[in-house]
C-alpha cells in the first residue's frame, strides 16, 4: 500500500489500468483526503493519449 509522509492512507477506494485512488487523513489537522496515484512510476505517455508529448 502507498506510505507518504504526513497522510496516513485508510484503505484503497478505486483501481485502474492507469491509477490508484486512496482514502486517508493528512496527520497534521486529521483532515479527511482523497489521493490519486499513477500505477507506474514512469508510464509511457502513449498509455496517456491526452497528455502533451
Amino acid at each position: 500500500m502507498l506510505t507518504l509522509s504526513g497522510y496516513q492512507i485508510i484503505d484503497q477506494i478505486y483501481e485502474s489500468s492507469n491509477s490508484l485512488i486512496y482514502r486517508g487523513y493528512r496527520e497534521a489537522d486529521n483532515q479527511p483526503v482523497i489521493l490519486k496515484t499513477l500505477r507506474d512510476a514512469y508510464p509511457s505517455p502513449d498509455s496517456y493519449p491526452g497528455a502533451l508529448a
